[in-house]
């Protein structure tokens, strides 16, 4: 199998550099970005890409981009935003979940979305679990090294992720070794997100204080 590191490496860094310059612009613009975002996750659970020979899902690159925006919510506009931004996200779930429930109950979509529906399950309890997690540990850490602590909280977290995401989407349709290859890659794919993500962190820190000290 071919790698597709190059063209996931692109993808990262374009959904990085929008989510970035989103949360730069305005905090309505930034939830919207996390929101969509989010709602890709799921519909990106069962296609897959290539790391060295070895297959995860793509909705694991959305998902990380999500917790980047939510990271950059706390960073930029506070904790108190960020837990909003949570709900925000976590009910534009339930409105697409519950859509895409009912149109299957109503025998109007293919039996084909029954793995979606699933994956979409999986990622509703992951973040649930997880991003509340990764909120309260962000609110506990020293807002003078946030900047260093962010990429460090968010690959243990989207560890966590993984450790509930594979299992609820996967268990009982791969065997278990194929599912633990899934299941690291996975995470190996968004810690690596996370470490592409600290020149944009960077950035947008460095950005904001030059913007508050000239309107000091």
């Amino acid at each position: 199998m071919t790698s597709t590191v190059p063209t996931i490496c692109l993808l990262s860094l374009f959904l990085l550099g929008m989510t970035t310059l989103a949360a730069k612009r305005s905090l309505p613009l930034l939830a919207s970005t996390n929101a969509i975002l989010m709602t890709c996750v799921p519909l990106l659970g069962s296609p897959t890409f290539v790391v060295f020979g070895y297959a995860t899902n793509v909705g694991s690159i959305f998902f990380a981009i999500v917790m980047y925006g939510l990271s950059l919510k706390h960073l930029r506009f506070g904790a108190t935003e960020a837990h909003g931004a949570f709900n925000a996200i976590l009910f534009a779930m339930l409105l697409v979940f519950g859509s895409i429930f009912l149109l299957q109950e109503a025998q109007v979509l293919s039996p084909m979305f029954a793995t979606p529906i699933r994956i979409f399950g999986a990622s509703f309890v992951s973040f649930c679990l997880v991003q509340p997690l990764f909120l309260t540990l962000l609110d506990r850490a020293p807002k003078q090294y946030l900047i260093g602590t962010i990429p460090i909280i968010t690959i243990v977290m989207q560890g966590v992720d993984s450790a509930v995401f594979f299992p609820c989407a996967f268990a009982g349709q791969l065997p278990p070794g194929d599912m633990l290859q899934f299941a690291i890659v996975g995470w190996l794919s968004k810690a690596a997100v996370a470490v592409l993500s600290i020149p944009f962190l960077i950035w947008l820190h460095r950005t904001t204080q030059m913007a508050e000290r000239a309107s000091a």
